[in-house]
């Protein structure tokens, strides 16, 4: 057994060779989670994260289906949980040998960036609007790590530069939710960023569900373009991005003979998913102290679309918004579908 890299305070993980009785060598991953010594069970951090890791073991168990093998996601094979103590672990296919490249340290080249929206695609496609069969309480009913980390505590410590979020922050949240209706929704891997994903240098794929659960998929889109992309490169190429992503979700959709973006799903439309799922990112970046932010020099990049939306959801006030007239104003320029 060899000592991996320590993922976390949280988590660590282990790679696990065994050679079965014709000598072959079986590749698996062990991850360990325990909650960290000085962290206390009472505090609201504690139960997300022993609540996300609970999600991680139910995405693997219940919504792996053979589709998901062709896009090379992790197998589990054996798991153990104990909420109360704070301890998992989770014996998980080794895909590794496969998908030897990631981009730890460095920003994704923008070859990569459309590698990685062609592996969303086909996710997403897979659970596209789901049927009235699946069971919502299996997984997160808000995927992201946005959605997992949202308290009204945490919004109060917006402060400038973006302390217009503060107030807009309970308005972007529910329109994001968009009242869990199944339109436009998926299921998302909700932590989308470059030391989640792993490539081998025609396709890539990603590692590490604990804020799978369902939402629009631009919930992804941002989060790999917000964390992993460079500033100068996001603002030059977020159209093509969208344009890219919302063309192939539509091909994939085709592929696995399901019915393709309806008539009202446009490209407009997918616009409206990025702009609100990038405001609930900066929502969450401002408040965790870039947590999940992990390209250099981006966040140029995040402030400066921020304000361009927030200010187009001014015009016409001459005074700051309250919480209800920021609610008001996101539902207007991004009406529920």
């Amino acid at each position: 057994m060899k000592k991996g890299d320590d993922e976390s305070s949280w988590a660590f993980v282990y790679s696990l060779n065994v050679n079965d009785v014709r000598d072959n060598c079986l590749r698996f991953i062990v991850k360990r989670v325990k909650k960290p010594s000085k962290l206390s069970q009472n505090t609201d951090k504690f139960q997300s994260m022993i609540k996300s890791y609970s999600n991680e073991i139910s995405f693997y168990l219940h919504h792996l289906t053979d589709y998901d093998q062709k896009l090379s996601l992790p197998k589990i094979w054996s798991s153990n949980a104990n909420e109360r103590a704070g301890t998992f672990t989770l014996l998980l296919s080794d895909i590794s040998e496969r998908f030897n490249i990631r981009y730890t340290n460095l920003n994704l080249p923008d070859v990569e960036v459309y590698k990685a929206l062609d592996f969303l695609s086909s996710f997403h496609a897979r659970n596209w609007e789901m049927n009235e069969t699946y069971d919502e309480s299996l997984l997160f009913k808000r995927g992201g790590i946005c959605a997992a980390f949202e308290d009204e505590e945490r919004m109060k410590k917006i402060e400038d530069p973006w302390d217009r979020l503060r107030d807009a922050a309970s308005g972007i949240s529910n329109r994001v939710f968009n009242g869990g209706r199944r339109k436009h929704r998926t299921i998302v891997h909700g932590d989308f960023r470059k030391s989640n994903i792993l490539f081998n240098g025609s396709q890539c794929t990603a590692v590490d569900y604990q804020f799978s659960g369902y939402g629009y998929g631009m919930i992804d889109v941002v989060t790999l373009i917000c964390s992993s992309v460079d500033s100068l490169i996001a603002s030059q190429n977020e159209e093509n991005y969208i344009k890219y992503y919302f063309q192939s979700l539509n091909t994939k959709l085709r592929e696995l003979r399901r019915p393709p973006l309806p008539p009202g799903f446009k490209l407009a439309d997918a616009h409206t998913q990025y702009e609100i799922c990038f405001l609930d990112y900066c929502r969450f970046y401002c408040v965790e102290e870039n947590f999940g932010c992990e390209s250099r020099n981006n966040d140029s990049y995040l402030r400066r679309r921020c304000t361009d939306l927030l200010d187009s959801l001014c015009v016409g006030f001459t005074e700051d918004l309250s919480p209800a007239e920021w609610t008001a104003a996101i539902y207007r320029r991004w009406p529920a579908s």
